[in-house]
């Protein structure tokens, strides 16, 4: 299995979620990397998309009712 990989995730993905902004998407899903397939990498944070997206953004991968409610209330998400 391939794998997405970027040389700087932060800018790529905080780019994308810039440009796409202003495009009127009915959302963005993210989903989060739950395993570790023994590679180092950069994890992009949901609240460093949140910042660069302003349509609907719904997030999965390894949540909990804990951890969903969390980023609800913070409002870095609006569907888990």
């Amino acid at each position: 299995m391939k794998l997405l990989e970027a040389s700087n995730p932060l800018e790529t993905f905080g780019y994308v979620a810039t440009a796409i902004s202003d495009i009127n998407l009915a959302y963005l899903h993210l989903t989060e990397e739950m395993a570790d397939f023994g590679r180092e990498h950069t994890t992009v944070p949901t609240s460093y998309i949140r910042d660069r997206f302003c349509g609907t953004l719904i997030v999965n991968g390894g949540y909990n009712q804990e951890r969903a409610n969390a980023v609800l209330t913070s409002q870095q998400a609006d569907l888990v």
